[in-house]
């Protein structure tokens, strides 16, 4: 993806489901991750969790296909998330040998891998100068994934509660809101894309006006937050600002989706 001179790992597809409910489906089995793969990115495993020790081995779901715009998805762990997806950013090698396991179509087809599905959230609000925003934040030097970069607040792996579930778990976690349900009423779904550097999905999800709900606070995941308008020449801003090396993939997604909404309003 192409943005402000620069190429970010990243991309959109063309079609997507737009009810939050529909988005993805769950088929009641485990992902069949390829062992060999899994044994080459071991590790990378290890190496994350040396840096990181707190990473919880939680369920999430995980990309069996896309078709229709609709996210098939089977049960699969965190850590097999990390083997056999985050390995594959920076090493060539098992990027290939995942990308054969899934060919012909490795960005919509999970054989092998753990291709844990990411949820981003644009929380519509009012910002501190009256305009209508949302919110990045700045990822903690301790996480497992995209330390010190900026990311969309909130956003997550979609673990074993589906979308739904976790979206209500961001948004009052990270956004404190009080309500999160009555929050995702309204919500509906701006793009399904892709983290091409890990080879799996990320979908965007963009709330109606919530208005003074606040800005979040630092946390354990976020240490510094930015508020960006809900405007075309705003998003402009932040490509030409921050690069590939800023930016997690999945904000690259969530904020090229935006910018796509903006221009088809």
């Amino acid at each position: 993806m192409r943005r402000g001179g620069h190429t970010y790992r990243a991309a959109l597809d063309d079609r997507h489901a737009t009810a939050i409910e529909d988005v993805v489906v769950v088929h009641d089995r485990e992902a069949a991750v390829d062992a060999e793969l899994r044994r080459a990115g071991t590790a990378h495993l290890e190496a994350v969790l040396a840096r990181s020790p707190e990473t919880f081995d939680g369920v999430v779901l995980a990309l069996d296909r896309i078709a229709d715009g609709v996210v098939h998805a089977v049960r699969a762990s965190y850590f097999d998330m990390l083997a056999t997806c985050d390995a594959v950013a920076t090493d060539e090698a098992l990027r290939q040998q995942a990308e054969r396991l899934a060919a012909p179509d490795p960005l919509r087809v999970g054989t092998g891998r753990a291709a844990a599905v990411g949820v981003t959230a644009i929380v519509v609000r009012r910002l501190g100068d009256g305009t209508t925003g949302f919110t990045l934040g700045l990822r903690s030097p301790a996480l497992a994934l995209d330390p010190d970069k900026w990311h969309v607040v909130p956003s997550g792996i979609v673990d074993g509660r589906g979308v739904v579930g976790t979206l209500l778990d961001e948004l009052a976690g990270e956004h404190g809101v009080v309500d999160p349900r009555a929050a995702v009423q309204g919500a509906h779904v701006i793009a399904l894309g892709y983290d091409v550097a890990r080879i799996r999905p990320e979908l965007t999800v963009m709330t109606r006006d919530l208005g003074d709900i606040g800005a979040p606070e630092p946390s354990d995941e976020f240490v510094a937050f930015r508020e960006v308008r809900l405007a075309a020449e705003a998003i402009g801003e932040l490509w030409a600002e921050l690069r590939p090396d800023h930016l997690t993939p999945g904000a690259a997604v969530a904020i090229a989706a935006v910018e796509r909404h903006l221009g088809a309003r």
